[in-house]
C-alpha cells in the first residue's frame, strides 16, 4: 500500500522481493510503501497474521519530454530582407514541469529585431543568442516563440539558426529538443547596362541609325 494513495497489491507469498506498479500521473514526492501479511488458510478468508511493517520510502522523479519544431519564412529570402522564425514548445509529458525555457543561436547574417514568446518572457536577442523562460508547462502544454531579424545586404552561404528547450525534469526523448533551421538565400545579381551613342560630334534626327 502506498501513503497518500488508494492503492492495494497482492504479491506471492513465497516471493522475496515485489514489484509494484504505481499508477498513473503520480507527482513528483515522497510515498511510502508498507506490507502487512494474511494468512489465508485461516477461516477460509484469511486472517491477519501480521499488521502494517517493514516501511520503504522512495522518492519518484517524474519525466517532461520537451519538444521543439518550427520553421523560417520567407524560405528562400532575399539579402537585405526580413526573416521570420516561428518555434512550437511543447511539453509532451508525462510530468508537469514550472520552467521551460528557450535557447537560440542565431546566423551571424541575420541581424536580430526583436523575440515574442505566448507565454513568459525572453531577453533582447545579444551577441546572436536568445534566451526565453517560458514559465510552467502542464503535460500537453504548448506555446509559440516568434524571432524577427534582418538578413545582411551580402551574404555567400544559407542562414542557419538552432533552437533548443530544456526543463528542470529528466527528459527522456533528447532528439526533439533541438532544432536547425537552414534557409536558403536567394543569389540576387546587379546586373546594369550603359549605352553611348556614337554620332561623330553630329547630329541625328528621327529615323538615322547610330551606333
Amino acid at each position: 500500500s502506498f501513503s497518500n494513495l488508494v492503492y492495494n497489491q497482492t504479491v506471492s507469498s513465497s516471493a522475496s522481493s515485489y514489484t509494484f506498479n504505481t499508477i498513473p500521473n503520480l507527482t513528483d514526492d515522497t510515498y511510502y510503501a508498507r506490507a502487512r501479511v494474511w494468512d489465508q488458510s485461516r477461516d477460509g478468508y484469511g486472517a491477519l497474521a501480521s499488521d502494517w511493517s517493514g516501511t520503504r520510502i522512495f522518492v519518484v522523479n517524474m519525466n517532461a519530454d520537451a519538444g521543439i519544431s518550427g520553421s523560417a519564412s520567407p524560405d528562400p529570402v532575399r539579402p537585405g530582407n526580413q526573416i521570420t522564425y516561428t518555434y512550437n514548445v511543447v511539453n509532451n509529458g508525462p510530468g508537469s514541469v514550472s520552467s521551460m525555457t528557450f535557447n537560440a543561436t542565431i546566423d551571424t547574417n541575420i541581424n536580430p529585431v526583436s523575440a515574442t514568446p505566448g507565454q513568459g518572457t525572453c531577453s533582447a536577442p545579444s551577441g546572436g543568442t536568445l534566451s526565453c523562460n517560458l514559465g510552467s508547462f502542464n503535460s500537453g502544454d504548448s506555446t509559440t516563440v516568434t524571432l524577427t531579424g534582418n538578413v545582411a545586404e551580402v551574404v555567400i552561404n544559407n542562414v542557419q539558426t538552432t533552437a533548443s528547450v530544456s526543463s528542470e525534469l529528466n527528459d527522456p526523448t533528447s532528439t526533439n529538443n533541438t532544432l536547425t533551421i537552414d534557409t536558403t538565400v536567394e543569389r540576387v545579381a546587379d546586373l546594369g547596362s550603359v549605352i553611348s551613342c556614337n554620332t561623330e560630334g553630329g547630329s541625328v534626327t528621327a529615323g538615322d541609325t547610330v551606333s
